[in-house]
């Protein structure tokens, strides 16, 4: 059955304040629809969104055995500009209560069994993935994040750093997440919440990502294992922001194939 695609489908679910949320999901091939493992993969960006095609992660994943769940959650594109904007200063805030209400969605429909879930993510999704792990510790029994971000003041100081504080790219992130001196940023910041991480964590990064630089996985990692947690860190020498060499694939798929077996199945 490995060389059978999932089947993808468009669903919605409503989050806790009765909006309705859209997502994909992405069943295994020939699986029955109930009681399954599940990895939910929230997108980058924020400011993007999942399409309705072939996605490599996804498939993947779907292929060994597992669910996927791709919330489109507010702040995603593709659902008008109150939907988008609706996402900002939201990081680790209702950004994350959508994703876990997609969560919650599929095991009251009995779609996931609710002692197997892992979430996982890129970008973003790396961060989703980390906070998930940090603030809702009761949901999920593993996490991964790949070129994730985990300390949003450090962040914010590295893109004005980079870029310059009156740069393009520094408005949008302050837009996007809020000032690096803001208390309630540095209490969304993964990095500051270890102590409350219950399950293994796999970071990945590109040592050459300039969009979300590598200390961000190197200082999480640090800081879990100063706590005494499951971590592992993959390190790509050569490698981007967006895995765009077919052997970092390669690698970082064979990497999370091994850690969902071990903690997933």
């Amino acid at each position: 059955m490995r060389g059978v695609l999932g089947a993808v489908s468009e669903i919605t679910y409503t989050a806790r304040d009765g909006t309705s949320i859209p997502a994909l999901l992405t069943l295994p091939p020939e699986a029955k629809g109930k009681g399954l493992p599940l990895v939910v993969l929230p997108h980058g960006g924020p400011e993007s969104l999942d399409y309705y095609w072939f996605d490599w992660l996804a498939q993947f994943i779907a292929t060994r055995g597992y669910a996927v769940l791709q919330p489109q959650f507010r702040g995603s594109t593709g659902h008008g500009d109150a939907f988008r904007r609706a996402g900002e200063h939201q990081w680790g805030l209702l950004i994350q209560d959508d994703i876990t209400d997609g969560v919650k969605a599929l095991i009251e429909r009995g779609v996931a069994d609710p002692h197997h879930i892992c979430i996982l993510g890129e970008g973003f999704g790396g961060y989703a993935a980390l906070a998930g792990a940090a603030f809702t510790p009761e949901l999920y029994v593993c996490a991964v994040s790949i070129s994730g971000v985990s300390d949003l003041p450090e962040f914010l100081a590295y893109v004005t750093q980079h870029y310059g504080s009156q740069s393009d790219q520094a408005a949008h992130f302050r837009r996007l997440i809020g000032s690096a001196s803001d208390p309630s940023v540095i209490a969304r910041s993964p990095a500051h919440s270890v102590a409350t991480i219950k399950i293994p964590v796999l970071l990945i990064h590109g040592e050459d990502d300039t969009i979300f630089p590598p200390a961000q996985s190197e200082s999480m990692a640090r800081a879990l294992t100063t706590a005494g947690k499951k971590v592992v860190l993959l390190k790509l020498p050569g490698e981007d922001h967006w895995l765009s060499h077919t052997e970092s694939r390669t690698r970082v798929l064979k990497q999370v194939d091994t850690f969902l077996g071990a903690y997933l199945k």
